[in-house]
């Protein structure tokens, strides 16, 4: 009697990379979406890692897959320290540079380390709704900041 063989039916991806969303510093992401599918409602207000545990959000292993894993978000302040992950990172891939790496300051940005992206070997299209109305674009306070937000009543 054969032996069967084991066959693969679907290969998972991953993404390591660092993405610029927007000019910064800004006040909160607020919402953070893969493919017009809700990955993430919680509103962040400062530079942390946050972990996004939906690895169903396109369907699972017998679709598309989801999203799984740590992103480090950066909101672009003047005294943002370089990311210790995007370092991590770019060390594994050169050290073209003897491990010198910007701070990104001035621009929102986002920081994937190893995340599963779904079944299919391209990024999901994403949306990330950010927040800025109590920071000027310099990174001062707005000039009138009680007023500045419009809150619902």
């Amino acid at each position: 009697m054969a032996k069967k063989k084991k066959q693969t039916i679907g290969y998972k991806y991953f993404a390591s990379g660092h993405f610029v969303l927007c000019h910064g510093p800004i006040d909160a992401i607020t919402k953070i979406s893969f493919q017009e599918k809700d990955a993430y409602l919680n509103e962040e207000n400062s530079n942390k890692t946050i972990y996004i545990n939906k690895p169903s959000l396109f369907g699972g292993d017998e679709q598309s897959g989801g999203v799984q894993g740590n992103i480090e978000l950066l909101f672009g302040h003047a005294d943002q320290q370089k990311s210790s992950t995007l370092q991590r990172i770019c060390a594994k891939i050169s050290n073209a540079f003897g491990g010198l790496i910007s701070a990104y300051r001035g621009v929102c940005s986002v920081v994937f380390d190893n995340v599963y992206i779904g079944t299919a070997p391209n990024m999901p299209d994403s949306k990330w709704r950010v927040k800025r109305i109590h920071t000027r674009h310099d990174g001062q306070t707005q000039w009138y900041d009680e007023k500045a937000e419009i809150l619902p009543t």
